[in-house]
């Protein structure tokens, strides 16, 4: 039996990546696009590896003024190397493992590794599977990706398999967002500036309390797209020409115990190449380090996204500090979280004096239950593109 509704990602993806590939049918049991067509319930996209900075600052005891804090050291996030890809695959299948592979310019596709890799989330109630793997080939290959299904250790003629792949080159982080950071409304608004090369984007919500400690921070910084598990976020497609208000109710009862909440919006572009090639910029959250007799230390950890509050009683109920980010009880402490724009500007041009320490990203840590219930986050509500249907269940 299938799983259930993959949603309109993969139908929309896959249907314009089938038309650009022009699918095949051959009878090879273990050659990846060599079996049964391009299966539209399994995706794979991917981007390579990238650094992404932390910023360590020295503030000399003037928590209201960012103007005189001292860059003093650069922390740098990545899963590898930045010669190694990061490959995302988005499961409707019955498959419970996935083969990857990958070729060279005139080869045919090879094993990539000497394992299979198995799902790092189910999500039982849209009836995906997501996973991911770091292959270290080296940028000097530029090697191309697919995937193929495995059910129980075993490929057949009738096993799935994903588009092609290649993640190599640079992912802009300039997808410009367009909304208000403080929304007095139950239902969020998000619009963001179209990337003409995207065949599809992805955006992923998380509430920022769920989210705020330093090794989820660094997980949602890097460019997956789905970079959570179930229990800390939720996501959906966008297909081009859906860019601007998007809606997305927040059904919570009752709303008095919830409201206001912060929540991190991720957005990620995919090309026809099935490559990640921009995404939002980044808002960096605030740590406290410690402190001696002339400085108050700190680090700014960049948390991939874009925080907003939903606040739809903004006269019933106050902004309160622990429920909102960027909002303090005590008007002279340093703010939870600073915007891209400023920390672009609290560093510029002090790059080269900081040094550079590699943190590298492990796969995620064990899952847990967020501090505070999960918002529902329904699929926008939007209508499908002309001749585009929800995939059959």
């Amino acid at each position: 039996m299938s799983k259930l509704r993959l949603g309109l990602l993969v139908t929309t993806a896959m249907a314009v990546i089938a038309a650009i590939a022009g699918g095949c049918s051959k009878s090879t049991p273990t050659a990846p696009g060599q079996g049964t067509p391009t299966d539209n319930r399994l995706l794979m996209f991917g981007f390579q590896d990238q650094e992404i900075p932390s910023f360590y600052l020295a503030d000399p005891k003037t928590p209201a003024d960012f103007s005189d804090d001292v860059l003093i050291a650069v922390g740098l996030v990545s899963f590898g190397d930045t010669n190694s890809s990061v490959l995302e695959i988005v499961d409707g299948t019955q498959s419970n493992a996935f083969r990857p592979y990958s070729r060279q310019a005139g080869e045919e596709f090879r094993p990539a590794t000497d394992f299979d890799f198995t799902p790092f989330d189910k999500q039982i109630d849209r009836g995906v599977d997501i996973a991911w793997i770091v292959h270290p080939a080296g940028e000097k290959n530029h090697s191309e990706y697919m995937a193929t299904g495995v059910l129980n250790g075993t490929i057949t003629t009738s096993s799935p398999y994903t588009n092609t792949v290649v993640p190599w080159g640079p992912t802009e982080r300039g997808l410009v967002l367009n909304f208000d950071r403080i929304q007095a409304d139950s239902v969020l608004t998000l619009s963001f500036e179209p990337d003409p090369r995207a065949l599809f984007y992805v955006v992923e919500l998380s509430l920022f309390d769920a989210v705020n400690r330093r090794d989820y921070l660094h997980l949602g910084s890097v460019p997956l797209p789905i970079a959570y598990p179930h229990n800390l976020s939720y996501w959906f497609d966008v297909p081009p020409g859906y860019e601007s208000s998007i809606r997305i109710p927040l059904y919570t009862v009752p709303f008095s115990k919830v409201f206001p909440r912060s929540i991190v919006a991720r957005v990620s572009a995919i090309d026809a190449s099935g490559k990640v090639v921009s995404r939002s910029p980044s808002d960096y959250v605030f740590s406290a380090q410690g402190s001696d007799a002339t400085h108050n230390f700190y680090v700014l950890d960049p948390c991939g996204g874009f925080i907003m509050t939903a606040n739809p009683y903004p006269k019933g109920y106050g902004l309160t500090a622990g429920t909102t980010a960027g909002v303090s009880a005590d008007a002279a402490s340093a703010p939870p979280f600073v915007t891209n724009e400023e920390v672009s500007r609290m560093v510029a041009g002090h790059a080269g004096m900081a040094t550079r320490e590699r943190v590298v990203m492990p796969r995620f840590p064990d899952q847990v239950s967020p501090s505070l219930p999960s918002l529902e986050l329904p699929v926008p509500s939007h209508k499908l593109p002309p001749g585009i249907l929800p995939p059959a269940k």
